[in-house]
């Protein structure tokens, strides 16, 4: 479609920002200076998505879907508390921020994809989750994508960390 001289795309695109400023060369910085994620907060998603209560299920991609991993921030911390037999998969646009995230947590699997663009079968996730990051892909279009390939009952959770500031007037 075009628009005067300029084409206009309904093709997902990672925004502009991340592309130059998160990338592999930046991964292990923007890793060493972002917050880490308190075992309370990890906690209580834990207790929200209900893992010890799984139904079986056939035909999943995953039990659980992390959207935006980024260098695995969210991920070391929530995965080092699921059981081994929960599938967990964390996925990002940017492939060296992924491959900072396999260095932080070597057992992981992972996925580069897009959030408006997800490479699964409709019903085939049980939870996912966005830390941090759904301020990047908040759209119809991801929303969409997200409420396509979860199963019938799934979560979606977002949170975010925020480093707490305190000021003095004094």
């Amino acid at each position: 479609m075009k628009n005067g001289d300029k084409d206009i795309s309904t093709k997902p695109i990672v925004h502009p920002v991340a592309v130059g400023g998160f990338n592999k060369k930046t991964a292990s910085l923007y890793d060493a200076r972002r917050p880490e994620y308190s075992s309370e907060a990890v906690d209580a998603v834990l207790k929200y998505m209900d893992l010890d209560n799984l139904q079986p299920l056939e035909n999943l991609s995953a039990d659980i879907l992390e959207l935006g991993a980024g260098t695995g921030k969210f991920t070391k911390s929530i995965h080092s508390k699921i059981k081994k037999s929960v599938k967990y998969l964390a996925t990002d646009p940017m492939e060296g921020f992924l491959e900072q995230a396999k260095m932080n947590c070597p057992n992981i699997a992972t996925r580069v994809c897009l959030a408006e663009d997800l490479p699964f079968p409709d019903s085939s996730i049980r939870l996912v989750v966005a830390a941090q990051c759904f301020h990047w892909f908040a759209s119809d279009t991801s929303l969409q994508e997200i409420h396509r390939i979860l199963v019938p009952g799934g979560k979606f959770i977002c949170l975010w960390n925020n480093r707490d500031v305190f000021y003095s007037l004094d």
